[in-house]
């Protein structure tokens, strides 16, 4: 919920759940109340300081901005205990995009560079307030892309992002870390191709345990069924004919006969429960 809007809207639903959180704590005097917003904005912040008195834990989702919360949350004078209560890699809305909109997903080594950080920062600014953290989502899932929120493949395996939580929260790595793709270069991801046109793409992947890797390209339409605050969405769909060679690091395709926006992606699996994936747009025209 954003912080008070002019005409105290919000501001009376702070009230409102101060009065709901005083019969809770009658009933159960040792009963901790938890409210979660959205960003850690001194306004908000302050505004339950003022009038949700009776919020035990204070709960922040962030994202882009999720490194800074810890140092956000002191700042704005909030002295109560604190959870993370959602974060992962900067969201859809806030990177950048291709000229025809598209935006450019953070690649899967930055985005468990990012869950790592995060938690570290969150931990080191929180003046021994932050209780935890809760990473986003452990699990599959749709969203703009396949890969770009879910901390697991459809399939099961394991992405970088979840070696990176584990390695932050206990010290270790895992007994299997994921493989990691260094890079994908594409002469057109980024730029529009015509239509059939035969294309080229070729990675760069390394595995810390030396593992034969499974390659597995794919040429995926953009998402066109977006959805809010995370609602279902539709899979978009893919197309198996446009891979002429993919069973390496190198892969030859053709571009689809249809104009419009796609991705190719690559999936690396490692066959003991490990993966990497990462794409690329282009535009058909």
């Amino acid at each position: 919920m954003e912080g008070p809007s002019a005409d105290g809207s919000d501001a009376r639903v702070w009230r409102e759940l101060n009065e709901l959180a005083k019969i809770v704590k009658e009933e159960d005097p040792d009963h901790p109340v938890c409210t979660v917003i959205a960003g850690a904005s001194a306004k908000k912040i302050q505004a339950l300081m003022r009038d949700y008195t009776t919020l035990d834990i204070l709960g922040i989702n962030a994202y882009g901005g999720a490194a800074s919360v810890g140092e956000a949350v002191a700042s704005a004078g909030w002295t109560k205990p604190f959870i993370l209560a959602e974060f992962g890699p900067t969201g859809h809305w806030e990177v950048e995009k291709t000229a025809w909109g598209a935006p450019i997903e953070p690649l899967a080594k930055e985005k468990a560079a990012n869950y790592y950080t995060t938690y570290r920062s969150v931990m080191a600014d929180s003046r021994d307030r932050c209780l935890g953290t809760f990473a986003f989502v452990w699990g599959h899932k749709q969203e703009t892309t396949a890969t770009w929120y879910g901390m697991f493949l459809s399939s099961g395996e394991k992405l970088p992002t979840v070696d990176a939580v584990a390695y932050a929260w206990t010290g270790k790595w895992p007994a299997n870390r994921s493989p990691r793709i260094d890079r994908i270069e594409a002469s057109f991801a980024g730029r529009s191709v015509a239509p059939g046109e035969n294309l080229t793409a070729n990675a760069v992947v390394s595995d810390k345990d030396g593992k034969h890797l499974q390659f597995d390209w794919q040429v995926v339409a953009e998402s066109t069924d977006r959805k809010e605050g995370g609602d279902h969405e539709n899979a978009p769909p893919s197309f198996p004919e446009c891979i002429v060679k993919g069973n390496g690091p190198r892969a030859e395709l053709r571009a689809p006969g249809k104009p419009g926006a796609y991705r190719i992606f690559l999936y690396v699996r490692d066959g003991k429960g490990g993966a990497s994936a990462d794409n690329l747009p282009f535009l058909v025209e």
